[in-house]
């Protein structure tokens, strides 16, 4: 029965390590990251006049264009920018305040 466990041991001390090997491997390689952009609605950059923005990708309308909604932690507002593009190249309007029955929809912050 000593025998069985000290194998599994070793079984598994060297499994360990192969994992942690490879995994070190795959950690160390290069990563290709794409140069950031500033998304713009009228020529405006979105989110900087904002505080802690969150951006969610979403076809709101349902027109089959993915529309802009960003989220402010600041004050739990909701701001839609609508593609007036293609998906492939969006362009979006100037954002209006998300709202339902003529009132603005807020979510918790803080």
């Amino acid at each position: 029965m000593k025998r069985i466990i000290s194998s599994l041991y070793y079984f598994f001390t060297v499994l360990t390590i192969v994992i942690y090997v490879n995994s070190v491997q795959v950690y160390a390689q290069e990563k290709d990251f794409k140069p950031g952009i500033i998304i713009q609605a009228d020529n405006v950059d979105i989110g900087r006049d904002k505080q802690y923005t969150v951006p969610c990708i979403v076809d709101w309308d349902e027109d089959g264009k993915k529309d802009l909604l960003v989220g402010c932690f600041y004050n739990g507002y909701i701001y839609y920018y609508r593609n007036i593009g293609e998906n492939d190249e969006p362009v979006f309007n100037s954002g209006d305040l998300l709202q339902e029955d003529g009132s603005v929809l807020t979510v918790a912050y803080g």
